[in-house]
Order: C-alpha cells, then structure tokens, then sequence
C-alpha cells in the first residue's frame, strides 16, 4: 500500500474508513452525526491503528527499496513533461497574442513586421524545441515504464522466493520447536533420572550397609560351620571309636564262640560239622552264601523317614544284610543299620565328599568299602570304619551312572554317559582298561558265572557282553531290546538277568545260556532314566517301582503280578529303585520325594 491509497484513507468518510479497517481485521468504532455505528475502544483501536500504519510504512519501505531511484527518475521526468507542458502553453499563448498584435497592427511598419516575424521565428523554434523535449521525455518515460515492468516481474520471483523461503523458516520453526520440545522432555527426564540416581545411591548405601551386616553375619556363621565340623569331626571320631568297640566286641564273641565249638568239638561223639551247623543256625543274622532264602511279597512298613534332602536315586543292601546304603541329589550316601530281628533302622553315618547327585552305590563282600558314581564325572571310594573318602576315580568325561565291585573287591568296573565302561585297580588308583560301547551306559554287572564277563545296558537299546578274557576292547556280542536300557539285575544261579526299559516301559527276563528274552512284565511307568529293578534272593520275583508310586512284583516263573498296596504317606510320588534284603525276609524302597521305606510281610 502506497502513500497515495494510504492519503485515500485518511481522506474518506468515516465509513469508507470503517470498511476498509474492518477488511484488515481491526474492529473499529465510528461516530457520525452523534450516531454510534458500533461499540468503540479507543485506546485498543488507536494501537492496532498505530500496528497497522506501521505495518504499512515498513511495507512500503520494502517494497519501494529496489524502485527508490527509479521513481526519482520518474518524478524528475513528470516533472519535466509538466514543466514543458506549462512552456508550451505560455508559448502557444504567446504566439496567440502576436498573431492577434499582427491582426490587428495590419498597417505597421514592414520593420515591425520583420521583428514580429523574426518573434515568431524564434517562438516557433522554441516551441519544436519543447516539442522535441517532451517526445524525449515520453520515451524516456516509457523506458522507465519498461523498467518498471521488469523491475516487477523481478520484484515478484523475489516474492515467490521469498514466500518459499518464508515455507523454508516455517518448517524449520516447526523443526526447532519440535527440537525444543524434545530438548525439554529429556531435561525433564533427565531431573527423573537425576532423582532416581540419587534414589538409587541411597539404596545402594542402604544395600552396602545390609551387605556389611550380611557379610559380618557370614563370617559369624562360618566360624559356627567351623565349630560345628569340628564337632561333626569329634563325633565322627568318636563313632569310628564305638565301631571299633563293637568290632572288637564281635570279635571278641567269635573268638568265644570258636572256643566254645572247640571245646564241643572235643567232647566224644559230636562231629565239627554238627557243631558249626547248630552255631549257625542259633545266630539270626548270619547269612550262608550257599544257602537259599524264601522272599516275602512286601506288604507293610515297619520303618519310614524322610532320608535325604533331595530326590533318592540309589539304594544297595550289603552282603551279609546288617547295612543298607543310599544316595541322593544332595550329594550324600548314608549308611543305615537294619536290625531285622528288632525291625528297626538306625542311621549309622552320612558320607561326604560328592561334588554331585549320587547314581548307584554298593557295599563291597566284607563291609569295608562304599562305592558310589556320580554325576560329577567321578566315582568314590568310602571306608566304612571312619566315614571317610579313601580313593577318587576321575577319567570319564561325563556323568557316571553306574559302579560295581568285581569279584576281589580290588577292582571296579564304571560305565559312564560319555559311552565307554572304565576297569579300575584300586591298588594302583588308576584305570587299566577302556571299554568302547558307542552308548550311554546306565547299569552294568559283573557275570562272573560266564566266567569274567561285564554286561553292561545302554540308551541306543541294547545289551552288550565283554569278556575280560580277551584284550579286546569291543563287545563280544550283543543282544537288541525294544527300548533304552536303565537298569540290569542278575541272578547267578539259573543265568537269569533282569533287564527294565523305559521306551516300551517293561522288564524283560532274559537266558544268559541262550542268549533270549523268555519273559516280558509290563503295565507300569518308570520316571526316570536310571530306575532300578531287582531280582529276589531267591530268583522267585522280580520287582520294580512305577511312577504311580507303587511297587509292581512278578513271579519269574510264571508270570503272575503282585502289586503291593499304595501307602501315599510313605510314597507318593515315583518309585526309583527298590530291593531285597540278601535273606529275602525285608524289602527297601526310595522314591523322588526323599523317601526311604523298609518292608516286611
């Protein structure tokens, strides 16, 4: 808007001006003849009138910038058009005037007449001048017009350029204030973190003082532990000091005994044979190896506890029957006194030393050694007389599942999950012979009736023989069975061995002499890959334990099942191995939740 629209204004009515400020959005108040046409503010309507002329003025600045010498060139030629244009007319006046002065003075002088003419002359001259002048100036004012055209079309690709800059700034406005509010919420999450970190420090003191106390408590408690081990030491000592007594008190009565028997031997017509016979058979415990026990079906609990702190996954009967060993996931063998007689138990000492879950575990012929396998790679040997580890078997590189004594009790055999069987001397504590299988082992015995032969059951489904005659270190033959073998019972004397899988979930009775499986038992679970079945001392049954917490026996003979009545305070979860006392008379059982249970009839 210009200085000639904004004279416009200010010379117009009062309601020209009304609709004009209206149309730039200024709400105005305009009195006429003492008539109000709308409510008025005066001082409001001042300011946006004073913004608004303001506004106009630096338009008008910007806008006639790039013309400023332009339209003074402008003006000086308008300037110069009106200026001859009032020459012009004073000349055609005065050329009027002395062609009327030469109309009437018609009788003058020819010298008058000669300097009118020459007057005329040069007034002539003058005006073709000015004439001249003006079309001189019309042309330059249409140059300036050309200019002024292009001077516009430039003025608007700078407006365009100006408008996308304008774009550009808005954008990058919208860009800055996203910016800014982002700038905003990180410094306010940054007085958060700023607050949690503090909160945090005050925890962290507070859990480095708790630490503190929890740390001088753990020096108290191992001070206690040590106490305590002390303690567990002495009495320990002093157990190993009752055995001793009760070693030498049996010895001491064995003595008496053989001197009795002598001195009955010697009175006329009594034969030695006759007087061992009767001594034999007045001890209640004594166990002759020639000699065949009837086997009970179990059928009550006479003795249940809670044996280990964890699941039970091992249990044996020595030879002559006075202990029974088991072992469990807390890395624990205990050794437990059964007094058939008396029908009672009695813990006689826990060994320690295992670095993992206890597999199998086995007393040797003269209750002088604990064998167990572990899951820490390792088998250990136990002195009985002071519950200590005597010997650590390392050299397989997985978990040992099963470990037994041959026949002198100074060798053992171990089968392992990392698929070999391992011979150990225990003289020399190291292993003399590495049996390749191809397959986890999980259970193995000794068949010394096949001469010196180690059956050993694996998870690819098979049974494989070996025969330590030879220096072979692979199988002598094998036999398939339908699923993964876990574990093997062998009973000497008719060349049975009892075989349990638990793919197919069945025991299967097989001839060593004719190398075949005469007899499948099935109809129960098992619920581990290491649960045991045994055979009676008799050979009459066979029995195994089911996931359903109950114990399943069979007569081997001729098929017949027996299932022994399901007490679910003693077990009820699964049954992992179970056994015969060696004379038949006392049953024993461990299952998953920590469970020892010892049977009669």
């Amino acid at each position: 808007m210009g200085k000639q629209t904004i004279s416009r204004i200010a010379k117009a009515g009062p309601e020209s001006k009304a609709r004009l400020l209206q149309s730039l959005g200024i709400q105005s108040v305009l009195i006429t003849d003492d008539k109000p046409i709308k409510s008025i503010k005066p001082l409001s309507l001042c300011r946006k009138v004073i913004h608004v002329l303001r506004k106009l003025r630096e338009r008008n600045s910007k806008e006639t910038s790039c013309f400023k010498e332009l339209i003074l060139s402008h003006g000086r030629l308008f300037d110069q058009v009106e200026n001859l244009k009032k020459d012009i007319t004073r000349l055609e006046y005065q050329n009027n005037e002395l062609e009327r002065d030469l109309r009437e003075g018609g009788g003058s002088t020819g010298g008058g007449a000669n300097k009118l003419n020459k007057r005329v002359e040069d007034l002539q001259e003058r005006l073709l001048t000015r004439t001249d002048e003006v079309s001189e100036a019309r042309r330059a004012t249409a140059d300036a017009m050309v200019k002024v055209t292009e001077l516009s079309s430039q003025v608007r690709s700078k407006d365009d350029e100006i408008s996308k800059k304008e774009t550009q700034i808005n954008n990058l406005t919208n860009v800055q204030r996203k910016l800014e509010e982002k700038i905003n919420t990180l410094e306010e999450s940054m007085k958060n973190n700023s607050s949690t970190h503090s909160r945090l420090m005050d925890e962290h003191s507070e859990l480095q003082l708790e630490f503190n106390s929890q740390d001088r408590k753990l020096k108290d408690l191992q001070l206690e532990n040590d106490r305590l081990r002390a303690e567990v030491m002495k009495m320990k000592a002093e157990e190993a000091d009752r055995m001793n007594k009760i070693t030498e008190s049996e010895k001491a009565a064995r003595e008496k005994d053989i001197k009795k028997q002598i001195e009955e031997a010697t009175k006329p017509k009594q034969s030695i044979v006759e007087t061992k016979s009767a001594k034999k058979a007045s001890s209640p415990d004594f166990i002759d190896p020639a000699a065949v026990y009837p086997s009970i079906i179990p059928e009550k609990v006479f003795f249940s506890t809670e044996a280990h702190e964890g699941e039970i996954s091992a249990l044996s009967f020595s030879l002559d029957g006075h202990f029974l060993a088991t072992g469990g996931a807390d890395k624990v063998i205990k050794v437990w006194r059964v007094l058939q007689t008396e029908e009672k138990v009695e813990l006689v000492a826990p060994l320690h030393g295992s670095g993992a879950s206890i597999m199998s575990v086995q007393f040797d012929h003269i209750n002088k050694y604990v064998l167990a396998a572990s899951n820490d790679f390792a088998t250990r040997l136990w002195t009985l007389g002071d519950q200590r580890p005597r010997h650590t078997l390392t050299g397989h590189t997985a978990k040992v599942f099963s470990a037994k004594f041959m026949d002198d009790s100074q060798r053992v055999i171990t089968g392992s999950q990392d698929k070999t069987l391992k011979i150990w001397d225990l003289k020399q504590r190291r292993c003399v012979k590495t049996l390749f299988a191809g397959s986890s082992c999980c259970d193995l015995v000794h068949a010394h009736v096949l001469g010196n032969m180690i059956i050993s059951g694996h998870w690819d489904k098979k049974i494989r023989f070996w025969d330590l005659r030879v220096s072979s270190v692979n199988p002598s033959h094998e036999l398939a069975i339908q699923g993964r073998v876990t574990s093997l019972s062998l009973f000497p004397e008719r060349f049975m061995l009892l075989c349990s899988t638990r793919d197919d979930t069945s025991l299967r009775l097989i001839d060593l002499r004719q190398n075949a499986i005469t007899s499948t038992f099935s109809g129960f679970n098992l619920s581990t890959d290491w649960s045991r079945a045994s055979f009676s001392p008799d050979g009459q049954y066979v029995a195994v334990g089911g996931s359903d917490g109950i114990i399943h026996i069979w007569e081997a003979m001729t098929g017949r099942a027996h299932k022994v009545k399901k007490d679910v305070s003693v077990h009820n979860r699964d049954i992992v191995a179970c056994c015969w006392h060696p004379k038949g008379q006392v049953f024993a059982s461990v299952d998953r939740s920590k469970k020892l249970a010892v049977w009669k009839r």
